[in-house]
């Protein structure tokens, strides 16, 4: 499959979905800077989708999705909540 769809209250397995995100293409680091890059410190997964205008932050409680929202790499600070987003493979 060449998306995921990720929304807020749904649970996620968080280690297979960084298996998903590296075989589809995804490069992991220690911070997301640009896209096709994905990164997992505690309870947060950074995503930067290619299909998408910034970079994603999944927030977990345990294996539920307490929130999504877009960040700026530099700041680092919340541009906008979001209620769910799908995530596209890279060049895919």
């Amino acid at each position: 499959n060449a998306t995921r769809q990720l929304r807020v209250g749904e649970r996620l397995d968080d280690v297979a979905f960084r298996k998903w995100l590296a075989e589809a293409g995804f490069h992991a680091t220690t911070a997301v800077q640009l896209p096709g890059e994905f990164s997992q410190r505690g309870g947060i997964l950074d995503i930067y989708s290619p299909d998408q205008p910034s970079p994603i932050r999944v927030e977990l409680f345990d294996d539920e999705i307490e929130s999504i929202r877009r960040f700026d790499p530099a700041s680092q600070r919340s541009i906008e909540p979001l209620p769910s987003v799908e995530i596209a493979a890279v060049g895919g």
